[in-house]
């Protein structure tokens, strides 16, 4: 076992570093051991460098993912100053994007919206210390409509949405960007947070009465599954006054002179 492990920090050197400068030396070796190396089941209490300092995290590989690309990886950090008030997180999974938020920005009222029954119990436990974090249950649609998972037997983190009819056992509430700011009585969207597994290419189809209310969209797009999706987005965000840029599967759009 201790070969095992001298081989697994000698070909994952890079994270192993990626862990300590972003967590800290005593946080990143433990965490480090805790997700990569040591094989626990259950539940695993994380412990972030930052905070209301613990996140809870299930023992699969898309809990763990979901984390080191948010606080290893930080691929929502912004290379912008700004002071946002109004952050929706769209496809909250567990909240590990709403509680990155809810540190780097601590005056900022976040709103982590999430289908999955499966998610919403850990979401609510990661988020229960933070109470400038509303969850609302429920999947970012394209049109009011109630929706259900397409896909149960996915993983946590790729499910996706379908309508359904009527008020069926798995049904929920799908929201549109409209209906949440009309809900909570937002005039703006400093930063809209997407990851919504394909159900952006018909978002961004319809962006008439929403778009223009946003600051900055950090989305994940889904074209290896949907294909589409990088072209709906494009179009929408090239009718208004935003600068974009792109990394891997995540499109980041700013809007020019909004903060």
């Amino acid at each position: 076992m201790r070969n095992h492990n001298l081989k697994y920090f000698a070909m994952n050197g890079k994270r192993f570093i990626s862990y300590v400068l972003r967590l800290g030396l005593i946080k990143g070796i433990q965490n480090f051991l805790l997700l990569r190396l040591r094989r626990r089941t259950g539940i695993l209490r994380v412990s972030l460098n930052s905070g209301a300092s613990n996140i809870y995290l299930r023992s699969n590989k898309e809990d763990r993912q979901a984390f080191e690309d948010v606080f290893v990886k930080q691929i929502y950090k912004l290379k912008i100053n700004l002071t946002p008030k109004i952050i929706i997180d769209g496809g909250a999974h567990i909240g590990c994007a709403s509680l990155f938020f809810a540190n780097r920005y601590p005056d900022a009222k976040i709103f982590a919206i999430e289908p999955a029954h499966s998610n919403l119990e850990l979401l609510k436990k990661n988020t229960a210390m933070y109470p400038q974090i509303e969850v609302m249950h429920g999947g970012i649609w394209y049109r009011k409509s109630q929706v259900r998972i397409k896909n149960p037997l996915a993983k946590s983190a790729a499910f996706t949405l379908t309508e359904t009819t009527g008020k069926t056992e798995d049904a929920v509430e799908g929201y549109t960007i409209r209906d949440i700011c009309a809900i909570q009585n937002l005039q703006y969207i400093d930063i809209l947070k997407l990851d919504i597994e394909g159900s952006e290419k018909e978002l961004f189809s319809d962006y008439e009465g929403w778009l223009d209310r946003v600051g900055v969209v950090i989305a994940e797009l889904h074209d290896r599954h949907i294909p589409g999706c990088a072209a709906a987005f494009k179009k929408a965000i090239i009718t208004q006054n935003f600068r974009c840029s792109f990394r891997g599967h995540m499109a980041y759009a700013i809007r020019e002179n909004y903060f």
